[in-house]
């Protein structure tokens, strides 16, 4: 069976996302990873020409970083398909895997029809065959190359702020997590530093990392990792009440950040972030107060289960609650 995809077609790609098994991805350009954040047992196969690469079309960084999840990658200059493929779907369409996708009109065809999906996976089979397997060393040597200027007037499609996507429900609010946290630490750096090496746990050179502190109540660092493993952290700094709950927060960072890595140390979960900007689908720099005040007024208007779930010792506010609160903050103003 097959099914016309148009205004649906990037929910239908987030479902396939997360299909178990491996996914096939052939598309010509590929400068973002966060509709299908490919890994272990995933191909992808791209243009990767040193064209794409100078032009911005495709990312070395963002095939280096799925490389060294597990996936691999193929360049094929010659590739101008965009095709998804698992064992039991299938999408083919006109879209290419970017930052601006989102933005423009695609379509694409939804495929379950068994001989079709053979088909498909044949002609993925041929462009594999055609292609060249680029390894981490050589990925490497495309991030080296310089990349044309971005010239004056050209159009460049503008990313939604965090707010708008929000408020128009965007299916990529579902590829990063978000986070509060308020200024109180009781362990020092150099301890954390310290137990984080001696826990193999990855650290940035210099002062390119920083961390968070919960509870260890049950299942806390399990659900941390749940939640915010291989995605970008929106964070907002929150006040607390005299109980100790949140009460207001204040403007998200203005830039995104890595979760690498959390573990438990004198009865708290300490969750480390890298400092350097991580790339997402969102303006982050943009609407941060007024979005601020509305998820305020939201948390005050909320009920007994949803303040609980974000006062939770891991301090991670899904997708829907988050949506919920916003609900609740434009209906107080």
């Amino acid at each position: 069976m097959s099914r016309f995809c148009g205004s649906d077609l990037w929910s239908e790609v987030l479902k396939l996302a997360k299909r178990r098994g491996a996914k096939r991805v052939a598309v010509a350009y590929y400068s973002t990873d966060s509709h299908l954040h490919c890994g272990s047992g995933d191909t992808i196969i791209v243009d990767a020409s040193t064209k794409a690469v100078t032009t911005r079309q495709t990312s070395p960084t963002v095939l280096l970083a799925a490389v060294r999840r597990g996936a691999r990658v193929y360049s094929h200059a010659k590739l101008h398909a965009k095709i998804i493929h698992s064992d039991n779907c299938a999408i083919v369409g006109s879209a290419n895997l970017s930052t601006t996708s989102r933005v423009l009109r695609e379509a694409g065809v939804l495929v379950t029809d068994r001989r079709q999906l053979n088909d498909i996976g044949q002609y993925l089979d041929r462009l594999q065959a055609e292609a060249s397997l680029l390894l981490e060393p050589d990925i490497r040597r495309l991030c080296a190359i310089p990349l044309d200027p971005v010239r004056p007037g050209v159009s460049i499609a503008r990313k939604p702020s965090l707010l708008e996507a929000i408020a128009a429900g965007l299916p990529s609010l579902d590829t990063v997590s978000f986070s509060w946290y308020t200024g109180e630490t009781g362990l020092g750096e150099a301890e954390v530093a310290r137990q984080a090496r001696r826990r193999g746990v990855y650290l940035p050179e210099g002062n390119e990392w920083s961390w968070f502190e919960g509870l260890n109540t049950r299942g806390a660092l399990s659900k941390t990792r749940r939640l915010c493993r291989d995605r970008p952290m929106v964070c907002w700094e929150g006040t607390t009440d005299g109980a100790g709950q949140l009460s207001t927060f204040k403007a998200h960072e203005p830039r995104a950040s890595a979760f690498i890595d959390a573990f438990a140390l004198e009865g708290r979960v300490v969750s480390i972030i890298g400092q350097r900007p991580f790339a997402t689908s969102f303006d982050l720099r943009r609407d941060r107060k007024q979005l601020a005040r509305i998820l305020s007024a939201g948390l005050r208007r909320a009920s007994r289960r949803i303040r609980a779930a974000v006062n939770d010792s891991v301090g991670v506010i899904t997708t829907p609650h988050l949506m919920e609160i916003y609900r609740l903050g434009r209906k107080a103003g």
